[in-house]
């Protein structure tokens, strides 16, 4: 609703249309990094993609739960180098990671938690170094995931992460940002009782223009309902299963909304405890529901009397450049493989984009990868780290002249709006635009990425520079959704682009 009245107190300026390229084609088994050769490398338990020196071109951060360690690479312009941009050693535990301006200046900060700690460690990006600030979780500790968003629509990234403090009960503690820094205030904890969480994202999943919770573990996958302010207790999805492994999101079928993608481990023979991986997708059709879920399962994933595979990192993109999302995963423990299979036009299909076997010296050890253009020629590259001594970490590189082109570039949005909200209802302001347009993809499929400052390309509202939260970095902070809530604006003069 339009109040005119207010008009004085916050105006709108619309400076530039700035689009979101996003790059796919298929991955070869060409090496282009790996990280063996680089003086205490390796052991990447978590792999983490974004520009941390404002280059223009991808750098790679990954943490090590083993090496106590995180480590930033520098990208030389033609792929990832052996340089360390940043290296911190110690107590550090590192499962999970993230990436994201958090601070609102334009670059982008490290984030880091893990095991037997209530500390996460935030790397604040100053230019050409990182400043470290430690936020206490108080009775929580042995983070496993983490994930950032704008939980409350004030424009800064809040940050999620998942405790397993003592096995039985564990927690999602969601830290407010106040527009500067994460703080100690918590806008949210959720207490679950299904053993050990493996995941957590935020994502709109019912397109209300506000991020939802999605949380897998050993008891099922739920997904919290936000309300427009915060996360609540009510519940958009859940489903109670043993053994919960990975969760993601995905316009699979290219209608607007996002699918879901589950990865479980479930029991084969309950004599031997024996289990068979299973990843079933859960297409979004005003909301999910089991009845309209397929699995995708081969012999590939499949365990033995002696080990029990397991499946990490799933992520969608579309690799082979046909305009809809593949399913790129790892399968650890016992077969050490990096997957990627095709999406056939309507579903993730069992044929493979890309396989790669994984040599690991320790049969328990877990595989984390990540996808994205190194090298900036328009196709994804695909990378790949390991989590037992000796290990490595490798970039495999994405030109595959037969199935993978380079992506052209997506036409911008070609009108912006903005409607002032109530200011006695929360004032703020709602942003919304056209649909862009690409050649590969259908215009309901792309996604957007959104700027809001003070100033002329400032970032200090909502920040368009955006990292990886263990997935996705391409996605763009906006996804699908073209339209943007941002609430308690101060008066003033404020400019945006899509």
């Amino acid at each position: 609703m339009v109040n005119r009245p207010m008009i004085h107190y916050v105006t709108l300026v619309i400076l530039l249309l700035v689009y979101l390229q996003t790059v796919q084609a298929v991955p070869s088994q060409k090496i282009i990094f790996n990280d063996s050769r680089v003086p205490g490398g390796g052991n990447a338990s978590v792999i983490t993609l974004g520009d941390l020196d404002g280059d223009g071109y991808l750098d790679m951060v990954t943490g090590s739960e083993i090496g106590q360690s995180i480590i930033a690479y520098k990208n030389n312009k033609t792929g990832v180098s052996t340089t360390k941009m940043f290296e911190a050693r110690g107590n550090i535990s590192t499962r999970a990671k993230a990436l994201a301006d958090i601070d609102g200046d334009g670059d982008l900060d490290m984030v880091a938690a893990g095991s037997n700690t209530a500390i996460t460690t935030i790397f604040e990006n100053i230019g050409k170094s990182f400043l470290s600030q430690s936020i206490n979780a108080g009775g929580h500790s042995d983070a496993g995931s983490m994930a950032f968003g704008d939980v409350d629509n004030d424009g800064d990234l809040d940050m999620a992460v998942a405790y397993d403090s003592n096995k039985v009960t564990e927690s999602i503690v969601i830290f407010e940002n106040n527009g500067t820094r994460i703080t100690g205030s918590i806008l949210k904890i959720i207490t679950r009782n299904g053993g050990t969480i493996s995941d957590i994202k935020l994502v709109d999943v019912d397109n209300d223009g506000d991020l939802d919770l999605a949380v897998i573990d050993n008891g099922g996958a739920t997904i919290y309902e936000n309300n427009g302010t915060g996360i609540t207790d009510s519940l958009l999805f859940n489903i109670s299963t043993k053994n919960g492994a990975d969760i993601t999101f995905g316009d699979i079928d290219n209608d607007g909304d996002q699918d879901l993608a589950l990865a479980f481990k479930l029991e084969e023979t309950a004599l031997f405890d024996v289990y068979n991986v299973n990843i079933t997708i859960v297409p979004n059709i005003n909301g999910y529901s089991m009845q309209n879920a397929y699995k995708v399962s081969n012999d590939m994933f499949k365990g033995n009397f002696f080990e029990t595979p397991d499946i990490r990192n799933l992520a969608f993109a579309d690799v082979d450049n046909d305009g809809d999302l593949d399913l790129g995963f790892a399968i650890t423990r016992l077969q050490h493989r990096a997957i990627i299979l095709e999406n056939n036009g309507t579903t993730i299909s069992n044929n493979t984009v890309f396989a790669e076997n994984i040599t690991q010296s320790n049969p328990s050890a877990t595989v984390s990868t990540s996808i994205g253009d190194f090298d900036k020629d328009g196709d994804l590259e695909f990378a790949v780290g390991g989590v037992t001594i000796p290990s490595e970490t490798i970039v495999y590189d994405g030109n595959d002249a037969e199935m993978g082109k380079p992506n052209k570039i997506p036409l911008p949005p070609t009108m912006l709006n903005n409607q002032l909200l109530l200011p006695r209802i929360n004032p703020g302001v709602n942003l919304s635009w056209n649909d862009g347009s690409d050649v590969e993809t259908p215009k309901q499929a792309l996604f957007y990425n959104v700027r809001v400052g003070t100033c002329s390309g400032c970032n200090n509202i909502v920040s368009g520079v955006y990292g990886e939260s263990q997935e996705n970095w391409y996605w763009g902070n906006g996804r699908q959704v073209k339209y943007r809530v941002i609430r308690n604006l101060k008066p003033g003069r404020y400019y945006w682009s899509v």
